[in-house]
């Protein structure tokens, strides 16, 4: 797995298939910024933006490295599970696709910068910087507007007025898309209302990932604790392969036959996408391949 391991010393293969040099984060480069300006054409202006990776399914090194990346923690999950060893496999199998699509463009979406959503986003409730958790908080927040989807605001700028007054602005912007199912069909192009009820019911079931959380529990509720850690990865897993290959269908619906097959014959970018079936390609998405 030491081939998808991604540093500002040495990049992955899907960001060196998608040009994306080592000396900056994948999801702020300038490929990631040419992909965001193609696909947020409507959104922009509305705030201050920022990269985000949507699904995390890191693999870090853990040399001198007091937590793991997301590969290892979930990856720690499926060897100790109660499985056989072919159903093992196969979420290792899954497990290893989603980290290949973990720096694809498919992945990347932008978040405003203002008011530390980002913060938010990795580090609520299992400090994972699960996808679907992020959309279950956002769900709460335009149905009985908690705060917690903002309180980092007040983390990150040196002086606390700045913190609310960053607050303001991030909330003044969440609500202008009404209900979670508007943000996500704006900010990140689902407008299928039960994919989205999906991601917030998974994001609502924490994942266990330490020896330490599961140490408080006893025997019978730690084996309880693992089958529904697992399934809840399993899951998690699944709602993002759904979630490339929706992206991927899209932005592939209205090119040539020719753009579909990488042979654009333009100046575009591309991104690298895994499928389901483990076939990784190159992949043309910009304006000028699409059919008149």
């Amino acid at each position: 797995m030491t081939n998808y391991e991604c540093t500002k010393e040495k990049e992955c293969p899907t960001c060196q298939k998608q040009g994306i040099i080592a000396d900056c984060e994948p999801d702020s480069s300038n490929q990631a910024w040419d992909y965001y300006e193609h696909v947020y054409k409507d959104e922009y202006g509305k705030s201050d933006f920022a990269g985000d990776t949507m699904f995390n399914f890191k693999y870090i090194e853990k040399k001198g490295r007091n937590w793991p990346g997301k590969y290892q923690s979930f990856e720690n999950i499926i060897s100790n599970s109660a499985f056989d060893d072919e159903e093992k496999t196969e979420l290792l199998d899954q497990l290893k696709r989603c980290a290949k699509n973990h720096h694809s463009l498919l992945n990347f979406s932008l978040m405003p910068s203002t008011g530390g959503l980002n913060s938010s986003k990795g580090g609520i409730f299992d400090k994972l910087d699960r996808f679907d958790t992020f959309i279950s908080f956002l769900d709460q927040f335009y149905k009985s507007s908690r705060q917690h989807i903002y309180t980092h605001a007040l983390l990150n700028p040196p002086v606390i007025k700045m913190g609310y007054a960053n607050i303001k602005i991030l909330k003044n912007y969440l609500k202008s898309y009404d209900t979670v199912e508007n943000y996500c069909k704006k900010m990140y192009f689902i407008s299928d209302n039960n994919f989205i009820n999906r991601l917030i019911a998974n994001g609502c079931n924490p994942i266990q990932y330490t020896q330490e959380a599961l140490k408080i529990l006893s025997e019978q509720e730690q084996e309880q604790e693992k089958q529904d850690n697992i399934k809840t990865l399993k899951d998690y897993m699944t709602l993002a392969e759904a979630y490339w290959a929706m992206r991927h269908d899209q932005l592939q619906e209205n090119l040539c036959h020719s753009s579909r097959q990488g042979n654009c014959g333009c100046n575009c970018n591309h991104y690298y996408y895994t499928d389901r079936l483990g076939v990784s390609e190159s992949y043309c998405y910009h304006d000028k391949c699409k059919v008149s």
